[in-house]
């Protein structure tokens, strides 16, 4: 026999009212924890930024402990002395871009003997090539007043004075290791070969171009590390280096220009913290 449901047996459905009412208590718990998880991510790759320049500011030390001193080369190749580069290879291009043997080859790979270390987590810059996106290997660039000048480049004589060049590590003073910056994370649309430099022209502000840029992966703010050893993540005050541009294959656009203008108060922060003053 078919047994009849009782009336206190039949579940009440919500009213479309109480749905309506738990989305929304829903909604605004979102609205409310995204922007902190957002933050958490970004402060997690943060410290994984410092990590990396950190690890490679000491690789840096330590084979200038082994070498007299000395710095390496900011740029690829060799110096006119023989001083090898910290890292060649053209990031900008295929094949060096995603050719993971020009780091291991790199001098300073022995003393940090790990290819992820050269490269920003938060970098997305890929190139195709062979059939496959690879990931760019390098997003670090070093100071290019450290070790010596390129032949032909000009870029440290013109500024010199009222900087001058570190060949070695005693070189630093004035100001001293822990304000002289050593490598950072360089912007996707601007890193090509192994060293950083700000602008052409460092002796007064100008409203001028960069002329290499820093990344703004860090919420306009990017990874560097200084000669004493030191890690941070800093943030630009009246520059916006965020914009980043990437074609439709995924591959990063050398364009430096893209940012725009430097501001006065950032200009003067790379004056005091770009080398030792003459």
């Amino acid at each position: 026999m078919k047994k009849s449901l009782k009336p206190g047996n039949i579940g009440r459905a919500f009213t479309l009212i109480e749905l309506l009412v738990v989305i929304a208590i829903i909604a605004i718990l979102a609205a409310m924890l995204l922007p902190a998880l957002s933050k958490a991510k970004l402060k997690a790759q943060g410290i994984a930024d410092m990590n990396n320049t950190k690890q490679l500011t000491l690789g840096i030390i330590m084979w200038g402990v082994d070498n007299e001193d000395r710095f390496p080369y900011s740029w690829s190749g060799l110096a006119a002395n023989g001083t090898p580069a910290w890292c060649d290879g053209v990031m900008s291009t295929v094949p060096d871009a995603v050719d993971e043997n020009i780091i291991r080859n790199s001098s300073t790979f022995p003393y940090v003997p790990s290819v992820k270390a050269f490269r920003c987590p938060t970098d997305r810059s890929a190139f195709p090539y062979r059939g496959e996106t690879l990931p760019r290997i390098r997003s670090y660039s070093v100071n290019g007043f450290l070790g010596p000048e390129r032949i032909g480049s000009g870029y440290i004589s013109a500024n010199s004075p009222p900087f001058r060049s570190a060949l070695k590590m005693s070189d630093i003073g004035n100001p001293g290791p822990s304000a002289v910056y050593v490598l950072l994370d360089e912007h996707e649309n601007s890193i090509n070969d192994s060293h950083f430099l700000a602008f052409g022209n460092l002796k007064n502000y100008g409203n001028q171009d960069w002329l290499d840029v820093p990344s703004g992966r860090h919420g306009n703010a990017t990874g560097m590390s200084f000669v004493d050893g030191h890690s941070e993540i800093h943030k630009w005050v009246d520059s916006d280096v965020r914009k980043v541009t990437f074609v439709a294959n995924g591959a990063p656009v050398y364009n430096p220009d893209i940012v725009g203008k430097a501001g006065p108060k950032d200009f003067e922060w790379w004056t005091n913290h770009v080398a030792p003053f003459k």
